[in-house]
């Protein structure tokens, strides 16, 4: 069974570009994950001096909004040993991109109408590269919870998409005959879609 927790950055209209990053965990591995992380997240805080909701990349690596105080060795020094965290605990990172001004020229175009809507987009394609990378673990060892950061507004039409399809994604992740659709990803978005899947 697997994890993956999915988020995003460029996510306002007027960013060129959505970036979307899922990290995919072993659940065999996600207590010792969370404690280590809790660490790191901990050496965060102290850093800070104040309590923190999350950690943004971009204000970190670009000494933005708190961070400006921050000496740049030490967030320099963090942004690499949160990196080598991801690597030791032997997480997979999913990545997808998309060109806002390139999607705007397709609008209309015959795309499927999800697939004009960026988040939409960006969300099944990570999805799809979940079952990609799991379709052939044996004993539904590659079942994945898939989790994704709060996006209220969509999760409901996300939702509807995983749980039926179109036919066309199937190539993606070569899908045989025998394997129901998108049979990996469990996903959270709407209750009664983990329901049904679990």
């Amino acid at each position: 069974m697997k994890v993956c927790y999915v988020d995003e950055s460029g996510n306002q209209d007027t960013d060129p570009c959505l970036v979307m990053v899922g990290l995919l965990i072993d659940t065999s591995r996600l207590n010792r994950s969370k404690i280590e992380f809790g660490d790191l997240f901990d050496r965060a805080e102290a850093l800070f001096r104040e309590k923190l909701q999350e950690l943004k990349a971009s204000r970190i690596v670009f000494g933005r909004g708190g961070w400006r105080s921050i000496d740049p060795e030490e967030r320099k020094r963090l942004a690499h040993d949160l990196c080598l965290w991801v690597m030791d605990r032997k997480h997979d990172i999913l990545l997808t991109a998309m060109d806002r001004g390139k999607l705007r020229k397709k609008q209309h175009s015959s795309l499927p109408a999800f697939c004009t809507d960026i988040w939409l987009s960006c969300a099944v394609h990570i999805a799809l590269q979940v079952q990609k990378a799991n379709k052939n673990k044996p004993r539904n060892k590659g079942q994945t919870f898939l989790v994704f950061d709060e996006n209220k507004v969509k999760a409901d039409r996300l939702a509807e998409i995983l749980w039926d399809p179109p036919g066309w994604i199937d190539d993606y992740y070569e899908r045989d005959r025998r394997q129901e659709p998108l049979n990996q990803v469990i996903d959270t978005a709407s209750r009664s879609s983990l329901i049904m899947r679990a």
